[in-house]
Order: structure tokens, then sequence, then C-alpha cells
């Protein structure tokens, strides 16, 4: 999406029906931050303006997610097993904050084994 975005979103937006392109990229996984982007918010202030430059629209938005789903998981503790929640850290109640060294997919993972002796399974919590 990083490649692209830039070479299609202005062919979308040539169409006069198109209202805008709107993008959503994880700001945990890809690589293309440089080095001194290493919290949610340096990142997203970097790469919002980096990928909306590359498209020069002002119908072109760009829009970042924190991390996945497993995020909105550590927001409602009480979906958790007893011995999982008991081991949440204080981060849990903000789970937007959660840093890049242990995101909240790793932290649940982390957690489940410790607690549970076994691996998560999504389909679980859902």
């Amino acid at each position: 999406m990083v490649k692209d975005s830039p070479i299609k979103a202005p062919l979308h937006l040539r169409n006069p029906d198109v209202i805008a392109v709107i993008a959503l990229l994880d700001l945990y996984g890809p690589t293309f931050y440089p080095g001194h982007c290493t919290t949610a918010a340096s990142r997203f202030e970097w790469a919002k303006a980096h990928l909306e430059g590359k498209v020069n629209n002002p119908r072109f938005r760009q829009y970042f997610a924190v991390h996945e789903v497993e995020a909105w998981i550590l927001s409602q503790p009480e979906l958790l097993p007893a011995p999982v929640r008991q081991k949440l850290p204080a981060a849990h109640a903000q789970p937007e904050t959660v840093n890049f060294n242990e995101p909240p997919a790793y932290l649940l993972n982390r957690l489940y084994e410790e607690g549970n002796k076994t691996e998560l399974q999504k389909a679980d919590l859902w």
C-alpha cells in the first residue's frame, strides 16, 4: 500500500464520481518509518504527512490503526479467563498506548501461555 497509494489514489480521484480516497494502514508492522519514529504519535504524524504528501490531493486521507483487533480485547478484560486477566499489566487500561515492543497480540499470546499453559485461540474470544 505504501508503494501503491501514490499511484492508485490519483487514478481513482480522476473519476468525477469519486468523492474521496481513504487509506488505512497499521502503525505496527510496516517498516518504512524512519528510525526516530518509535512511538505511535511520531509514526502517525510522520507517515500521514509522508503518504498524503506523495498523493498530493486534498481528497486523499490516510488513516492508521494503532494495533490490531487484540487492542479491543485488552479494552474489555472481562472477556479474558481469570488467569490471564490477573496478569494484565496496567497498560491494558489504555490499550492504544501498548508499545511496539510487545503489541497487544504478543502480550495476549504471552499471557495465555503463562496463565493457561496454552496458546491463544482467537476464535475463543469471539
